[in-house]
């Protein structure tokens, strides 16, 4: 059985293809069976995939995309729950369908602890930092704010991550958000749309 990785997706760029995704999404939640005959129902990524013209068996897609929602006509948000990691290739293949919009995720696994995004400026996700204790979950975006609550929580001052990864407690799980392998370099395109979309917030 897989772990499920918990993906929320932040789509900028032309207005008329992210209306244009927005709709297709959604038309695919409202209809009464899948359009493509699945274990999974009518949110599988898999019939997004077929309805975009491309081929479900040829991009991993074992998912379900949940909690669609329009902002301004100008930023897409969505969340997918899939089987180990984020689903890039679904990813990859819906920027190249459309061209001008790109798709920022942040994702998580906890069970393997897999943590990623491709929002490397923090723009919709700003948290880079997690600790899992046996109390909670916490994120920081700074490194000083986890060398205070890895102080606060045991007791001592922190002042490296030498010092926070020595640290004797097992209750630690220090984890630092890394950008996705397939985005490490941005376009110009990336760059243009991300500044339309800072300036929309």
């Amino acid at each position: 059985m897989a772990n499920w990785c918990y993906t929320s997706y932040v789509v900028v760029g032309d207005a008329n293809n992210i209306l244009d995704l927005y709709r297709k999404l959604l038309s695919l939640l409202e209809v009464p069976s899948p359009l493509i005959p699945n274990e999974y129902g009518c949110s599988w990524v898999g019939n997004l995939i077929a309805l975009l013209g491309g081929q479900n068996k040829e991009i991993f897609c074992r998912g379900l995309f949940s909690d669609v929602e329009l902002e301004d006509s100008s930023i897409l948000r969505f969340s997918v729950l899939s089987a180990w990691a984020e689903l890039f290739e679904v990813r990859n293949f819906i920027e190249d369908y459309y061209g001008n919009i790109k798709m920022y995720f942040y994702a998580e696994e906890p069970g393997c602890n897999y943590y990623l995004t491709n929002d490397a400026d923090g723009v919709f996700f700003k948290d880079r930092y997690i600790i899992n204790t046996s109390d909670g979950v916490y994120t920081f975006v700074t490194l000083a704010e986890v060398y205070s609550f890895v102080g606060k929580l045991t007791g001592k001052r922190k002042h490296s991550v030498n010092h926070v990864f020595l640290s004797p407690t097992s209750i630690i799980n220090f984890t630092s958000k890394k950008q996705s392998y397939d985005d490490t370099r941005r376009s110009s395109r990336d760059n243009e749309l991300l500044q339309r979309a800072q300036s929309d917030l």
